[in-house]
């Protein structure tokens, strides 16, 4: 126990994941993240994840979107977040939530598998 909280704690952009999950999402440094909301795409950074439910590949993710406007939101956009080439869509819950100058976005949102992952499966 003493080592997990020694590795949140000595996290310095607090981003909170498991190994697994952070194996699975690589280092957000040399990863591409975009989130595009009908035809605006935004630079996102990753706070956490957290998977819902392995079988219908559910996500739920925290993001910071510095250039966001509420108005960008507000009639509930088409969303698609990619993280390198991952990607995440349907849309099933959205909340913003804003802290001093940081907008984070609060996301459920299917992975979108490619044809060339479920021949593999």
């Amino acid at each position: 126990m003493t080592l997990e909280i020694d590795r949140v704690m000595s996290n310095p952009d607090n981003v909170i994941m498991s190994h697994d999950l952070n194996n699975l999402f690589e280092s957000e440094i040399v990863t591409d993240q975009t989130i595009t909301m009908d035809d605006l795409t935004f630079v996102c950074k990753i706070k956490s994840a957290k998977l819902l439910s392995a079988q219908d590949r559910r996500w739920e993710f925290k993001l910071t979107v510095p250039a966001l406007n509420f108005s960008d939101i507000a009639g509930i956009p088409n969303i698609t977040y990619t993280h390198g080439d991952r990607t995440f869509s349907k849309l099933e819950s959205l909340e913003m939530i804003c802290e001093d100058v940081s907008k984070f976005l609060i996301l459920v949102l299917k992975e979108i598998i490619t044809s060339e992952e479920k021949s593999n499966e």
